[in-house]
């Protein structure tokens, strides 16, 4: 043996018949699980609702898909889409912005004489001195506080225009003191009014407090302002009314060389704020970097949150935003066929999903469908075919599972079938052998002096030779039968009677070695027929041992006829048990044994080689019952050759 190699013991036949048994259970386990999966299987194939609901349920789903692909693509379009804000962008506050307080509506009309007065003044517009004077006393018919304002108006202008700006200043101090913010001057409040006409005759420090006070009262919309028409809402955005621009501008003035108030800047974004909610109702504070979405008949608003409180945004065509989301749609054909995004109602279709609200757009789609009919009823029909289809399976399986346990069975049985012909072959093999020996050493030491005794005894030694010989050809043939290789048999031409004679010759001196008797008739024999002698003479041979050896009867009958066709059919009967009819298919199987035989001597390879013969010559082999009386009847048909072509 080499060095390190291992040496394979082999199993003994208990060995396998132990494993087989555990492999037995192991498949009747699988069939088990089996059978499990194939009552799953049942339950969906036979079970289940309607296919019609099943398609509803199928149309709801895809639907839902789509309306999920739609928001998930808007919320990228929000996130991330820089070119919405390319164009030009202005800011606004997000604070919340208060409506314009309502200017306190004047008493009532000034007296005659307080008119007659101011228009005096106006009148000696050139003599600075004299309008003064003309005022003098003028208070006692100011009717209310407007009164008061105009006439301390027309006095602070006139006390800039003399170049007194003390008495311009006292004037404001003493008009400004209480003077409600609210109260106008034509349609601007007279605060404002008043405080633009001293302007630089008040102390910086007056200035710059006074500056920022009316600043935060106009962005808190405190402070009362000229209506002015408002252009275009783009032009608006871009550029404030003129009038407001120039009140700015003079407030501003009060203290040029200071840096601007923030208040006064924050003014301009509230206007914008005011003039955006009144362009788009409410515009909420954008949160994070998202853009959001307001719109009216004309305009789209997408904006988003900018730093120190404020938002940044541009102004769109109307159904700008939709369009984007829509090709956007489209190019990454997130929107299957039939399908239609319903903004409006005015898309074509059913409605096969109601509105969904996009986050941060006052915006909210529907889905509708071309054709939803069609869509459930083509998935109706594929869940009718795949329940046929698993049925079919369930079924399959089944008659799979039971083959697969039938198979595991048959194999057991044919192992175990082959252990006894294993234990048999065994036996059989050492009884011809040990009586040669036998006989042999008998001879060998001179035991037998006599001529006739020594002839019987070289007599005995070739039978069992023949026997022992008969045995390893049976063994060797089933060999090559399982390795799929040809019969070693030849057939060639031999005179049909003489080959009988050879026959019944060889049967005669076999039943009367086991002691029985022999009845063989010849009819209708052909002059020469094609065989392999000596495979038809083991045929024979094999069906008479098996007759002497199982059928319980050591009287046979041989017939030996012509088929009619040139071939010829040989037929042994005896008088025994008989073969059950269920089994006279199978006793031609290699070990296949009768339960009733299985403890008798033998291989159980005979008849496998009987027809092995019959098939090699064109013929079959075949058992029936007699025509009368107990008993079975083995034929062995031996076909002639046809002739080549």
């Amino acid at each position: 043996m080499r060095a390190g190699s291992r040496r394979r013991t082999p199993r003994s036949g208990a060995e396998r018949t132990h494993w087989l048994a555990w492999l037995v259970l192991a498949g009747a386990l699988a069939s088990a699980l089996g059978l499990v999966a194939i009552s799953s299987l049942s339950s969906v194939g036979w079970a289940g609702g309607d296919p019609a609901l099943a398609g509803e349920a199928t149309l709801a789903r895809l639907a839902g898909e789509v309306a999920d692909g739609v928001v998930d693509e808007w919320e990228r379009l929000r996130a991330g889409d820089e070119e919405l804000l390319s164009g030009e962008r202005f800011t606004w506050s997000v604070e919340p912005v208060p409506a314009p307080r309502a200017p306190l509506e004047p008493g009532a009309p000034g007296s005659e004489l307080l008119a007659a007065l101011l228009a005096e003044s106006v009148r000696l517009e050139g003599e600075p001195e004299r309008a003064a004077a003309a005022l003098t006393g003028a208070e006692r018919h100011a009717a209310d506080a407007t009164d008061a304002a105009r006439l301390a108006l027309r006095r602070i202008q006139l006390a800039r225009t003399r170049g007194d700006d003390e008495e311009a200043c006292r004037l404001w101090r003493a008009a400004s003191a209480d003077l409600d913010p609210a109260r106008v001057l034509g349609e601007t409040s007279a605060l404002l009014v008043l405080t633009l006409a001293a302007g630089p005759a008040l102390e910086l420090v007056e200035r710059a407090r006074t500056r920022d006070r009316l600043s935060e009262l106009w962005t808190r919309g405190e402070l009362p302002l000229p209506r002015e028409s408002a252009g275009e809402l783009a032009e608006s955005l871009r550029q404030p009314a003129p009038l407001a621009a120039e009140l700015r501008r003079r407030l501003q003035a009060l203290v040029p060389e200071a840096d601007p108030d923030p208040a006064l800047e924050r003014l301009a974004l509230a206007e914008r704020a005011r003039l955006l909610a009144s362009a788009f109702g409410e515009v909420p504070a954008p949160a994070g970097s998202a853009l959001e979405l307001r719109a009216n008949a004309t305009h789209e608003l997408v904006f988003r949150a900018a730093p120190g409180g404020t938002a940044e945004g541009v102004l769109l065509p109307a159904g700008t935003m939709r369009a984007r989301l829509e090709a956007r749609l489209a190019t990454r054909g997130l929107l299957p066929p039939d399908f239609a995004l319903d903004f409006d109602g005015s898309a074509p279709g059913v409605l096969v999903r109601e509105p969904t609200a996009l986050q941060g757009a006052p915006l909210a789609f529907a889905l509708r469908h071309a054709d939803p009919g069609r869509v459930t009823s083509a998935v109706a029909q594929r869940q009718t075919r795949l329940r046929a289809a698993i049925r079919v399976l369930a079924l399959f399986s089944a008659a799979a599972g039971v083959a697969t346990f039938r198979a595991l069975v048959r194999e057991r049985r044919a192992a175990a079938t082959k252990s006894a012909f294993v234990a048999n072959v065994s036996h059989e093999l050492r009884t011809p052998i040990a009586s040669i020996l036998l006989l042999a050493e008998n001879l060998e030491r001179g035991k037998i002096g006599e001529e006739n005794e020594r002839r019987r005894y070289h007599g005995l030694i070739r039978r069992e030779a023949e026997r022992l010989r008969g045995l390893v050809e049976d063994v060797l043939d089933l060999a090559r039968l399982e390795r799929g290789e040809a019969p070693p048999w030849r057939r060639a031409p031999v005179a049909t009677r003489a080959l009988v004679a050879e026959l019944e010759q060889a049967a005669r001196e076999r039943v009367a070695a086991a002691g029985g008797a022999l009845d063989v008739t010849t009819r209708a024999l052909s002059d020469e027929i094609e065989v392999d002698a000596e495979a038809v003479r083991r045929a024979l041979l094999n069906l008479i041992e098996n007759a002497l050896l199982h059928s319980g009867s050591l009287e046979l009958e041989l017939s030996v006829a012509g088929d009619g066709a040139g071939g010829l059919v040989l037929a042994l009967r005896d008088h025994g048990r008989g073969v059950p009819p269920e089994a006279r298919a199978r006793i031609f199987e290699p070990f296949e044994r009768l339960e009733h035989v299985d403890a008798a001597p033998g291989t159980g390879l005979g008849l496998a080689i009987v027809r092995e013969v019959a098939l090699a010559h064109g013929g079959s082999a075949r058992v029936r019952a007699p025509e009368s009386g107990p008993g079975a009847v083995f034929e062995l048909h031996l076909a002639a050759r046809e002739a080549t072509a």
